[in-house]
């Protein structure tokens, strides 16, 4: 119990500086018009779920090409520079290469689920709708409270994915933009720096460059819409359950109210079972659009902070400041920090409803057949919801042990490489 307060406490801490619902200015629209950004950077890469028209796949088809072409050269100039003992500059590759890789897996995976992903949100507006229909105010602010938490969420990370997204074009401009100005001989920077296979001699001529360096900024661009529109939209869908648990929750409080018959007791419990059973199931289709990709995500975790990291105190020992990897090895952090940020509360809200049919007053009532399914729900609150990679539960403890495991990396790479 002292566990879930703790939990329920760094919650409030974490939605600090989240709009208050006090004073009623917050109201509950589609999921469109609440969670604008994250829609966007889906919608312009033609994976929003619902929108498959003509344009969006030819858009989604054209950035496939685009994404696998960066991928190939990346690993070409990291296996160039493995080759010739260039190991700084292979880690470098090799995590704008994972970056991709996950981005392309992201990409595949609303592609694949894109019913699914739809059905969630047709029902996730479908509760907003009968929230603001049906439900009364403390309700209503339960519900309130899952959102604007989801909207923290997708501001957080759209801060983050625009400043990482942004640091390596607009780094190189500035370097090339103070060359123009203070030396006499004008020095070209890519944004991201890779070998050009049969074109690598001639990849700083006028034309060329110019062609490949929008190429860059296009990728960075896309890259960033799309870990907006995708990293995000898991931990709605989990809020909003969580919002869903707390609301049976309080249903339950009041499920054994005095002056009510026996058999308006039973339709109440009966209609708390069946949206349990709803939950259920969406949360059990959330866990299907997930899973490949948190598994993803977190494999690659390891690696692509310890590169990051690795980068960073690299370049330190050679004097310079490492801006760009610093926020990288952030943003790598934050990525999936988030989703076990969330993915402990679902766990932690999924288990409180069985104090919750515990602590309903069933004991002071003699009818056997409610004491009955109650019980059942019980049993099965015990087994928690949660997000899943494809052999672990995403949490803190999953958290702790990436942590753990990209420590071990770093220490391994400095110690090889010292």
């Amino acid at each position: 119990m002292e566990l879930y307060q703790s939990k329920l406490l760094s919650f409030r801490i974490f939605d600090i500086f989240n709009p208050s619902i006090a004073d009623g200015s917050f109201k509950l629209t589609s999921f469109r018009e609440t969670f604008t950004k994250t829609c966007l950077g889906m919608l312009l890469n033609g994976v929003y779920p619902g929108h498959q028209r003509v344009v969006s796949s030819i858009w989604l088809i054209t950035n496939y090409l685009l994404q696998t072409t960066a991928i190939s050269i990346l690993l070409y100039t990291a296996v160039f520079d493995l080759k010739n003992g260039h190991y700084s500059d292979a880690t470098r590759q090799l995590s704008i290469f994972f970056l991709l890789v996950n981005m392309l897996i992201k990409m595949t995976n609303l592609w694949y689920h894109r019913k699914r992903t739809a059905s969630l949100i047709d029902r996730l507006n479908y509760d907003y709708k009968k929230a603001n229909n049906e439900f009364n105010e403390v309700e209503q602010n339960i519900i309130k409270k899952y959102v604007i938490s989801g909207i923290f969420v997708q501001n957080v990370w759209c801060l983050m994915v625009g400043f990482v997204g942004s640091i390596f074009p607009v780094s190189a401009i500035l370097i090339m933009t103070h060359s123009a100005f203070f030396d006499t001989v004008v020095t070209k920077r890519m944004a991201f720096y890779c070998l050009l296979p049969w074109l690598d001699e001639i990849k700083y001529d006028t034309p060329l460059f110019q062609l490949f360096f929008v190429y860059e900024l296009f990728l960075s661009i896309s890259c960033s819409l799309l870990y907006m529109g995708f990293d995000p939209l898991i931990p709605i869908f989990s809020l909003h359950i969580c919002g869903q648990l707390e609301l049976v929750n309080e249903r339950l409080k009041k499920v054994f109210r005095k002056n009510i018959d026996i058999l308006e007791t039973r339709q109440r419990i009966s209609a708390i079972v069946e949206h349990l059973q709803e939950i259920y199931r969406y949360s059990e289709d959330v866990n299907t659009v997930s899973t490949s990709v948190y598994e993803a995500i977190f494999s690659s975790t390891p690696f692509l902070s310890t590169a990051a990291a690795f980068q960073t105190f690299s370049c330190l020992k050679t004097g310079q400041l490492p801006y760009e990897f610093a926020f990288f090895f952030i943003a790598t952090v934050v990525h999936i920090f988030i989703p076990s940020y969330y993915g402990d509360l679902l766990l932690e809200k999924s288990l409180s409803v069985c104090q919750a049919v515990y602590d309903c007053n069933w004991e002071c009532h003699a009818d056997k057949s409610a004491c009955r399914t109650l019980s059942i729900v019980m049993l099965r609150a015990q087994r928690p919801l949660q997000l899943s990679t494809m052999f672990k539960p995403v949490s803190l403890m999953l958290f702790s042990e990436v942590c753990q495991q990209s420590w071990t990396i770093f220490n391994l790479l400095t110690a090889v490489f010292k």
